[in-house]
């Protein structure tokens, strides 16, 4: 039987367990785990239909989306493990049928007073572990991966977080069983305050080396390219969604790392 689970889609019905709260709500969306697949080499997402999609997952998966019966047919590679599975599930999936209907970002995702600011930057830029800093420092995490915006706020995505437990100082690795991806999960009981509702959002920032506000001509290539989405929509309809979040809540600003915290942002 599945569970339903709270999500950055609102509650899913799943065969797959996915390390979210439970929810009792009706589900929105079901996901179903379906037959074994060989492995896809790389990624993909097809348009097979009005509102179907076929994605491929490297070495991973082969999704199967109907966006109009809102249902998903998960068919796993040989080896994958259910809790990988839903790893993949809600770092990939969810966040790209999401994206569909409001800007999705493959970034962190913080709140602090009233205030949200989106993390963004490539993988390994330190998004997660500037962001749980900041969670175990007073903030409130909205999302660890996915930041969802919708209507100028952030949405919540209901998850623990995961980092590798050597990159965050003073994070006792010990205490932590590493997933399958060699990342701990971190929630309350580490400290770790998330947040259950939309915050307004304050700010993009660029997780960097230094500090530094961007051109608008630097700015929408960078959010492109961190943009979760099904490719059902025209580029130019993509590209005015950046300039209008842009103009309502840019310049993005690169930041440092190592220094920043949503104070400096005040005034």
């Amino acid at each position: 039987m599945a569970e339903v689970w709270a999500s950055v889609c609102g509650p899913v019905a799943s065969e797959i367990p996915l390390g979210l709260p439970l929810s009792r709500e009706s589900p929105q969306l079901c996901i179903e785990l379906g037959a074994p697949v060989d492995a896809p080499a790389d990624f993909e997402v097809v348009a097979a239909g009005r509102e179907r999609f076929r994605m491929s997952l490297p070495e991973q998966a082969v999704c199967e989306i109907d966006m109009g019966r809102a249902r998903i047919r998960v068919r796993p590679a040989a080896g994958i493990d259910l809790e990988a599975l839903g790893d993949i599930v809600v770092d990939h999936v969810l966040p790209r049928i999401k994206g569909e209907r409001t800007f999705c970002l493959h970034a962190a995702a913080i709140a602090c007073g009233g205030r949200a600011y989106a993390l963004a930057g490539p993988s390994g830029a330190g998004k997660s572990t500037l962001a749980l800093r900041l969670a175990r420092s007073g903030a409130e995490l909205l999302g660890d991966d996915c930041a969802a915006i919708l209507a100028g706020r952030v949405l919540p995505t209901f998850r623990a977080a995961r980092v590798r437990p050597e990159s965050l100082p003073g994070l006792d690795s010990r205490r932590f069983e590493p997933d399958t991806s060699g990342k701990a999960r971190l929630g309350p009981r580490q400290g770790v305050r998330i947040a259950s509702a939309p915050v307004p959002l304050a700010g993009i920032v660029l997780v960097g080396a230094r500090a530094r506000p961007l051109t608008v001509a630097e700015s929408v290539p960078l959010l492109a390219a961190q943009r979760f989405h099904l490719h059902a929509r025209s580029p130019r309809a993509l590209l005015d969604e950046t300039l209008e979040l842009l103009d309502q809540h840019g310049p993005v600003c690169e930041v440092d790392r190592a220094r920043w915290s949503p104070a400096s942002c005040e005034g």
